[in-house]
């Protein structure tokens, strides 16, 4: 979906963007949960969704992005 693939360019272009230290350039990374609003959500729910799906990102190796699942 749009959300995810906003999400994944965002991971891409921050992979490809190192931050400069001193002399050095240092690669970073990152990992990003997405939920989408379902009927009856309320904030808590989509965040505590979004959360869930973050942590299951970094379980699964880091760097990525993960969708919520219902």
């Amino acid at each position: 979906g749009q959300a995810d693939a906003i999400a994944e360019s965002a991971r891409t272009l921050i992979a490809a963007t190192p931050v400069r230290c001193g002399e050095r350039d240092v690669p970073i990374s990152t990992s990003i949960g997405v939920a989408l609003r379902r009927a009856g959500d309320g904030m808590d729910a989509i965040l505590a969704n979004a959360d869930a799906a973050l942590y299951r990102a970094k379980r699964a190796g880091r760097n990525r992005v993960e969708l919520a699942t219902a």
